[in-house]
């Protein structure tokens, strides 16, 4: 017999099909398919029934000319199936699984599928039995969204619903339960006795009401005390009912729980004598009304103190007297209704003032008339509490949005200094070249402009307080002059700035960018309480100071200290805002206006470098703040600007060059090429800890970054440490402190070159350590 990929289909003698099969076609529901079986394709089909037709909508000629791949759906992977699935169907001679067609029309129709392989008349074929599964997809659909919305119902019904097996082991709770008995997780209670929840004097009642309900008696509500996770009680109605299955067989019991304390103490304080409930009304703070159709009856001691009426006043009057006129009638509305869950309001006293309150209304029948007592309280005092937790929230949000801040100037200020570094670098090195005068010039300004360009980058880590600090000796007045240049054009020209330096040069220990952000923050605040324009004025002097006698609250010495004066002519500040400036997140400007963090900060750097500050306003008149510093000995004198190759290189040395940024590490090795070292160079971590085993012997400097992918500097370098420990290492980063210190990197610990360097910082720098 031929293979089946050279059957001529339209040579299989239909009639040949037995009578048997003929008539289970036509008989069954399900459409039928039968078609020959192959492995590298799909062939037209040799037979459909009625029952195919009609499912896809074609007649039975159209059918004999598709095939199973025709009608399947493009993306289903079990119809649109390789060689090895039809391999492995020829194999196990039957498979079912779910599929979907697509109609004549393009309906899709999802089907359960059962395949099998029969010999026919010597030839493979496949009979296909496909049950369209629309309405039981429909079917489980519903019962899904039943089950949701009696799951939904379950969880928000205001009473306790609990499930338990037939022994009192709770299967199910609800949430009305668990914040009933004082629970926040099911999780707690699952799997757990009933009795948990009840008091132990009421274990054996709890335990005959289950009892007689197995029995058949049916439970009624009764009053349980109960029990709470805190050990606390409070009183119940339980009702249980005995649940059954579709079998009619007992599976557990649904017990209901409502908490009914306050309705029982109400109807217990209805039975006591009226003096009884007179003493109790009088002895509560909340002010409480008893009242017939709207109009009050009587009320007690603390209602009066809170209103300050007469009986006058009260008897036969509607109750909404005593509510703010535009809620009388969102009030009145509530006590009509009948509603007894506690609302807020307005309240209004005899005077005229008014003051937030809450009102509960219990309602009770008396010898059928029905008496609504009120219970009215002020909750000044809570609401006072929730705008200051409003207040707190605010101060975390701009807290939160603060340290975001952060992120991005420490992001934009390490990607700006590999630049900068490249830059600096890069015109360093060729000054050293012989060019032309006009060349050299404008190399100068390139350098030039690159190191001011540090400084900004150095500003914004100052602004999101996140610079690796370096004190140093500085000249107060030379940093404070150049510092005016951007105040200047950042104050704007409706501010007018003069300044008065000191006749004597003045050194302090700090360092720049923190002198720099309490300079910024000074002016910016300055600038921030003259809106209309004004003058600032910035003053340095030497002063003598006597740390006991004018700072009693600073620790500091004695001696003398550099002084910077900030004066403005603004709106000023009066004696309760002066008591608070310097505290964090407090601000005078509007709601998302400030962060109150500029005088904070300004603070806490005067305090870090020994120093204080002092401040003085009236209101229209002005605010001077006066910040000082402790002095440095003349001696210190300034290290002069790295403007040239003064570095030293006198040790022949191998050094292992690791940086991910390809600008940086190339203009790093060609400088340490010109200044005499062999350079090896690698891309990251893993492939630098590779060169250092492959060249252990003749590297001599490990240079490395710090952030870098695969395998970060610090890890590379211990590594390196633990098989030649005497091996200088020297790390780089453009990053600040709070990043490097999660790769273990602590300034105080380590040799540190902070990007963007100059030639001679790198040069000098590593000279020394392989010198030491």
């Amino acid at each position: 017999m031929s293979s089946p990929e050279k059957v001529d289909i339209d040579s299989v003698n239909q009639k040949s099909i037995s009578e048997k099969y003929l008539s289970l076609f036509k008989g069954i529901n399900d459409a039928i398919f039968v078609h020959p079986f192959s492995v590298e394709g799909f062939r037209t089909f040799i037979e459909v029934n009625d029952a195919a037709c009609k499912l896809l909508g074609y007649t039975r000629e159209e059918l004999l000319n598709l095939s199973a791949k025709d009608i399947s759906y493009k993306k289903d992977v079990q119809l649109q199936g390789s060689v090895e699935k039809r391999l492995n169907l020829m194999t196990e001679g039957q498979k079912i699984f779910e599929a979907s067609f697509i109609t004549k029309n393009g309906r899709h129709i999802p089907v359960e599928i059962n395949s099998q392989v029969f010999d026919h008349m010597g030839q493979k074929v496949i009979l296909s039995i496909a049950r369209d599964l629309s309405e039981r997809i429909k079917s489980n659909a519903k019962i899904k969204e039943n089950e949701e919305l009696l799951e939904l119902i379950f969880n928000n019904v205001s009473e306790g619903l609990t499930f338990t097996d037939l022994h009192g082991t709770i299967q199910k709770i609800n949430k009305g339960a668990l914040n009933m008995h004082g629970y926040l997780d099911k999780e707690e209670l699952l799997g757990k006795s009933i009795y948990t929840l009840i008091a132990p004097i009421d274990h054996n009642r709890a335990f005959a009401n289950l009892q007689q309900t197995i029995d058949g008696i049916r439970s009624i509500s009764l009053l349980y005390t109960f029990l709470k996770k805190d050990g606390t009680f409070f009183t119940g109605e339980l009702l249980t009912s005995l649940i059954t299955n579709s079998q009619k067989q007992s599976i557990g019991f649904l017990v209901v729980t409502k908490n009914v304390t306050e309705q029982v103490r109400t109807q217990q304080a209805l039975l006591e004598s009226e003096t009884r409930y007179k003493l109790l009304s009088e002895a509560t703070f909340e002010g409480i009304f008893i009242c017939s159709r709207g109009k009050c009856n009587s009320y007690n001691h603390s209602a009066r103190t809170m209103f300050g009426f007469s009986e006058l006043d009260v008897i036969d009057q509607p109750f909404t007297k005593w509510i703010q006129p535009d809620m009388q009638k969102f009030v009145a509305k509530y006590l009509k209704q009948g509603f007894e869950k506690p609302f807020e309001a307005i309240a209004q006293r005899i005077d005229g003032t008014t003051f937030p309150c809450e009102i509960q209304l219990k309602n009770r029948t008396d010898r059928g008339s029905i008496l609504q007592f009120i219970a009215l309280r002020d909750i000044s005092a809570r609401k006072k509490a929730e705008e200051t937790n409003s207040e707190l929230e605010e101060q975390l949000r701009q807290s939160l949005k603060m340290e975001a801040i952060g992120r991005l100037t420490g992001g934009v200020a390490h990607d700006f200094n590999n630049i900068l570094t490249v830059i600096i670098s890069q015109s360093e090195l060729l000054l050293k070249q012989s060019l032309s005068p006009k060349t050299m010039s404008d190399l100068k300004r390139i350098y030039t402009s690159g190191k001011r360009a540090s400084r900004l980058t150095n500003q914004l880590l100052a602004f999101s307080r996140k610079q690796i600090t370096h004190p140093k000796v500085i000249n107060f007045n030379a940093v404070i002059k150049d510092h005016i240049k951007m105040l200047k054009r950042l104050l704007g020209e409706h501010i007018e700035v003069k300044a008065r330096f000191s006749k004597e040069d003045i050194f302090v220990t700090i360092d720049t960018g923190q002198l720099e952000q309490i300079i910024m923050n000074l002016c910016v605040n300055a600038r921030d309480a003259m809106l209309s324009g004004g003058t600032l004025f910035l003053e340095t002097s030497l002063k003598p100071i006597d740390a006991k006698i004018n700072n009693p609250q600073f620790e500091i010495n004695d001696g003398l200290y550099a002084s910077l004066t900030v004066t403005d002519s603004g709106c000023g500040m009066d004696e309760k805002t002066l008591s608070h400036i310097f505290e964090p997140f407090f601000t005078t400007k509007g709601r998302g206006e400030g962060t109150g963090l500029g005088l904070s900060t300004v603070y806490g750097i005067v305090q870090q470098n020994h120093g204080f500050i002092q401040v003085k306003s009236t209101i229209d008149s002005g605010t001077t703040f006066k910040v000082c510093l402790p002095t440095t000995s003349k001696n210190a004198e300034l290290q002069p600007p790295k403007n040239e190759l003064n570095y030293l290189n006198s040790y022949k040395a191998t050094i292992l060059l690791v940086e991910d940024d390809d600008s940086v590490r190339d203009i790093a090795k060609e400088t340490l090429l010109h200044i005499g070292y062999d350079v090896l160079t690698a891309e990251n971590g893993q492939s630098g800890y590779d060169l250092f085993l492959e060249k252990i012997d003749s590297i001599d400097f490990l240079l490395t970054d710090i952030v870098m992918p695969i395998m970060d500097g610090k890890e590379l370098a211990t590594l390196a440490l633990k098989l030649k420990p005497d091996l200088p290492v020297l790390y780089m980063t453009g990053y600040p402190e709070d990043i490097i210190s999660n790769y273990g990197v602590h300034v105080n610990e380590i040799n540190l070159l902070q990007k963007p360097f100059n030639l001679s910082e790198l040069g000098d720098t590593i000279s020394k350590m392989l010198i030491n």
